[in-house]
């Protein structure tokens, strides 16, 4: 060592050792292998910066500041274990986001809350069957939610396909409805004709002569609805070939016998279809022969034609089925269907309950509703029990109260943990600057090992401004090195 060197070096000494006799604390940890040979400096560098690096900062490890880095704590590649780094060493006191659940010292604070699905947000908040920890809440992958049983039971419910869940826990699909990619859509051959949500895709499109194939497409006169498609009804023909007026020939007439254009002679009628000389049964009415007992067109006599929703039974028009004549007017005939008419459902007069509607003649629960009476007496509401509400959450509270949906989120006072549960702290950020979270409950005082100083939590073990206890500095130019000032750490 040159002699301008060593003369700074001594003096450097005479001060610490002056001081010290003064009455400092200062502990001197000072190795003379430290004193190595060279061209000044402690342990041989020019600038007296320990292992060569100039500040603390370390070129082979991208800049990193070995005094405070806690991946590169006193070396490149040094981690600590989920603590932060003071003066080149691994503290006690757990970094943003780790904790210390096992209460182990030896293994530093080794869980990360923010990806550990056994600790998610906190300690011993373990996330269900299925769920990952993304941000420090358990989390369903897409498209699945833990709707039966809580999180806790995992992700079970499939909410892109449930027409009980569809799209959202509870989220009921109605009549005709399925579930496609979390919404409630049409079943295949269904359409929601009347725009009623809470009845649902009520129309059936494959054969509903008023709404054929697609909401509003009315079938013409003599035309049924088969397979979404309009086409004339058994008997009748498109004649004229005009499909503005449907299929307008009865085909049991001189003019059309049996098919369109074919034509019975004079003196001879059509009957069954086929030209005859006469009927062999039933009633010649004008060219064609009839059954009066049951064409609607000669019902009980030729010419007696029966109105809207009738047929011919026994020679009278009556109404068919799934129609009614609620309003006593016979000029009119069966005008009310029986079949989706929530003020006459299945029989005139008879009104569905709230929230209900008629579905092929029968009252049931809209959608989004649940029956919570009997079939034949329905009492339909948003909720029967609290397993029918809820949204998977566990930080949310659910009640059925009076048929309604009731969800209270965390307490006043509490937080939601992970999503999983509420407790009065999920971290220790959540108790104060003098207080940590012990098992969801505020502790008073700095989790252990680290103690209060200066409004705060510190660890004496390593703090330079509490070395040792409370009001500890260091000097300059020292380090904290297990409660004790030191020029240099692990010598």
């Amino acid at each position: 060592m040159s002699p301008e060197p060593r003369g700074a070096v001594l003096v450097a000494l005479a001060t610490v050792l002056t001081l010290c006799l003064s009455g400092c604390s200062l502990a001197l940890d000072f190795d003379k292998a430290s004193l190595r040979a060279g061209d000044g400096g402690v342990d041989g560098t020019a600038d007296g910066t320990a292992d060569g690096m100039a500040d603390g900062r370390g070129p082979a490890c991208d800049g990193a500041d070995l005094d405070r880095d806690p991946l590169h704590c006193g070396g490149c590649d040094t981690r600590c274990p989920g603590t932060t780094c003071e003066g080149g060493n691994c503290t006690n006191a757990c970094r943003l986001g780790y904790f210390n659940c096992d209460n182990n010292a030896a293994n530093g604070c080794e869980i990360d809350v923010a990806t550990d699905p056994a600790n998610c947000g906190a300690c011993g908040v373990p996330c269900g069957p299925g769920q990952s920890c993304v941000v420090g809440t358990c989390t369903c992958p897409p498209g699945r939610l833990a709707c039966d049983g809580g999180p806790r039971s995992g992700c079970g419910t499939d909410i892109t396909s449930d027409p009980v869940n569809c799209g959202g826990c509870h989220v009921r699909c109605g009549a005709g409805q399925t579930c496609a990619a979390g919404r409630c859509v049409c079943a295949a051959g269904y359409g929601d004709c009347d725009g009623i949500p809470t009845t649902g895709c009520e129309a059936r499109l494959t054969v509903d002569p008023a709404n054929c194939g697609a909401c509003g497409h009315v079938c013409a006169a003599g035309q049924a609805c088969t397979g979404g498609a309009c086409v004339c009804a058994a008997g009748y023909g498109d004649c004229d070939g005009n499909p503005a007026n449907g299929c307008e020939a009865v085909l049991d007439t001189a003019l059309h016998c049996g098919a369109c254009g074919v034509v019975c002679v004079a003196g001879q009628v059509c009957a069954g279809g086929r030209c005859a000389a006469g009927c062999a049964t039933g009633t010649a009415c004008g060219t064609a022969c009839t059954n009066t007992a049951a064409d609607p067109a000669n019902c009980g006599a030729c010419g007696r034609v029966c109105r809207t929703g009738q047929v011919c039974a026994g020679g009278a028009c009556v109404c068919a089925a799934g129609y009614g004549d609620c309003d006593g007017n016979p000029a009119n005939g069966c005008e009310t269907d029986l079949r989706g008419t929530a003020t006459a459902c299945g029989a005139c007069g008879h009104a569905c309950g709230a929230g209900q509607v008629c579905a092929g003649g029968v009252c049931a629960c809209g959608a989004a509703l649940v029956n919570c009476g009997t079939a034949a007496a329905p009492v339909c509401q948003r909720c029967c029990t609290a397993a029918d509400c809820g949204t998977g959450s566990g930080c949310t509270t659910s009640a059925c109260v009076a048929g309604a949906c009731q969800d209270s989120a965390c307490a006043a006072g509490t937080l939601c943990c992970g999503g999983i549960t509420c407790r009065q702290c999920c971290t220790d950020a959540d108790c104060g600057a003098v207080g940590y979270c012990n098992g969801g409950v505020c502790a008073s005082g700095c989790r252990p090992p680290l103690v209060a100083c200066g409004g705060g939590c510190v660890d004496v073990q390593s703090s330079p401004r509490h070395c040792g206890a409370c009001g500890g500095v260091c000097l300059p130019g020292t380090q904290c090195c297990r409660g004790a000032c030191s020029v240099r750490c692990g010598g």
